[in-house]
């Protein structure tokens, strides 16, 4: 089996994390997703907490087969999530599967920055997808396959910027970021300064 997954804070999940997945269910057998308690390389904790964010991924990937949420970061006892803590979990769990890391093109030339990368590439292979910004200065490499049918063009951070700064938006202001499911959990639960 054919196993891939994507790392990251999901702070909130959006649309751009939705495309990912399914081109993603095109190729692979299961889909990962699998959502840090705090990334080493952002100084600010997520702004959502981490049940909010396991509830919205949830709510996107309700209709969708062979995915699954994987929440071995958000219950570790470490503060800081380390993808090698993860790709050893995810070895073990998946021993008798072929492991992809799902990383974008803003990653992709710092990989050998990363906590025991050396480690991290025996275990796994890595996919990369495009994320608008970072597509010119991809250093390609042999070992890596590219989503050249995916671009991203939405953050987690542009979201959360474009509520906190506003106090009154509708929902056509995010359609292009976000679900209606998203927003309107966003808005049931008053986790962000939105009104209709």
């Amino acid at each position: 089996m054919n196993i891939c997954f994507l790392g990251g804070s999901f702070d909130p999940p959006h649309l751009g994390h939705l495309a990912i997945a399914k081109e993603c269910l095109k190729k692979f057998d299961k889909f990962i997703f699998l959502p840090s308690k705090q990334s080493p390389h952002k100084p600010v904790s997520p702004f959502f907490d981490s049940k909010h964010r396991l509830k919205m991924l949830e709510i996107i990937t309700s209709d969708l087969e062979n995915i699954e949420i994987e929440k071995f970061e958000i219950k570790s006892s470490s503060k800081v999530s380390f993808t090698v803590d993860s790709v050893e979990y995810l070895t073990k769990k998946y021993h008798k599967c072929n492991l992809y890391m799902i990383i974008g093109s803003d990653l992709i030339n710092n990989l050998s920055n990363w906590k025991d990368w050396n480690k991290i590439k025996e275990k796994v292979n890595v996919v990369c997808f495009k994320r608008l910004g970072y597509e010119n200065n991809i250093v390609k490499r042999d070992n890596v396959i590219y989503l050249e049918s995916v671009k991203v063009n939405v953050s987690s951070s542009l979201i959360k910027k474009e509520m906190l700064s506003n106090s009154s938006y509708s929902f056509t202001n995010f359609s292009n970021m976000i679900s209606k499911e998203i927003y309107d959990y966003i808005l049931l639960n008053n986790l962000c300064r939105i009104s209709e």
